[in-house]
């Protein structure tokens, strides 16, 4: 309600600027992008509550989870306001976004019971992929990896005389 108000240990967001950090925090009076101030901890209780389908009445989930095709009838990943799909194999729904220096993620796994929140407050996050992914690819790993290849075995043929030299050796 006041966003000249000092929060303590709120964090700034930063770009680099050809190696110089400034500051790029958005100082006004936004809603709708950019106007969540949170912390991971609180978005985690925020998600288990939503995935609990107690908001709404009847609870929103369902809907807001619901893909509807396109009218050429080619399906998306993107609900009302969530992307649901798969990541890895695993079935998700997510979002992230980005407001000037800062970047979020708010990924959940029902399949693993799995919530993982994510925020930075530098836009310096444009590695390939970025850190999240990363860190996220820690617990999610690849449900269906390809299968292993058989290994070659090649046999070897050695004389009697061969086999002395390594007699004791097992």
């Amino acid at each position: 309600d006041d966003f000249k108000k000092i929060v303590p240990n709120r964090a700034i967001a930063y770009g680099d600027d050809n190696g110089v950090f400034r500051i790029e925090m958005p100082i006004d009076y936004t809603y709708g992008d950019g106007a969540l101030l949170t912390t991971t901890e609180d978005l985690l209780k925020w998600n288990a509550f939503y995935l609990s389908g107690k908001f709404g009445n009847p609870s929103l989930l369902d809907k807001q989870t619901q893909i509807v095709p396109y009218n050429n009838g080619k399906m998306g990943d993107y609900a009302a306001g969530l992307f649901v799909g798969k990541i890895r194999g695993w079935k998700s729904i997510s979002h992230t976004g980005a407001s000037r220096g800062y970047l979020a993620s708010l990924e959940h796994f029902p399949e693993a019971d799995l919530s993982i929140a994510w925020l930075s407050n530098t836009r310096d996050n444009s590695d390939s992929p970025p850190v999240f992914r990363l860190v996220r690819n820690l617990f999610i790993t690849n449900k269906n990896p390809p299968p292993l290849k058989e290994p070659e075995i090649k046999a070897i043929t050695l004389t009697a005389e061969q086999l002395k030299k390594y007699e004791g050796w097992y």
